[in-house]
C-alpha cells in the first residue's frame, strides 16, 4: 500500500472523528480507501474497522496466539 493523502475536510466531515479523533479517522479512511488493513492496539478500534468490513488486527489478540504457540 501507497502512502496516500487525505484532505482535512474529509476527515473532518467524517462521522468518526468524533469516536477515534483525527488520526484514526484518517486511517480507517486510508484503509476503505485502498483496501489496505489496520494494525493496533485499540480494541474499540480494531472492532469498528472489522464491523465497517476494514481489515484489523488487536495486537493483544496477536500476543496471545504466540503466546499459546509457545507454551
Amino acid at each position: 500500500m501507497e502512502e496516500s493523502y487525505i484532505p482535512k475536510k474529509i476527515i473532518l466531515e467524517s462521522e468518526e472523528v468524533f469516536q477515534f479523533g483525527f488520526t484514526d479517522t484518517s486511517l480507517i479512511i486510508a484503509a476503505k480507501n485502498n483496501g489496505g488493513e489496520i494494525l493496533t492496539g485499540d480494541f474499540p478500534l480494531s472492532r469498528y474497522c472489522q464491523n465497517l468490513g476494514v481489515g484489523a488486527q488487536y495486537l493483544n489478540d496477536i500476543f496471545w496466539e504466540i503466546d499459546n504457540i509457545f507454551k
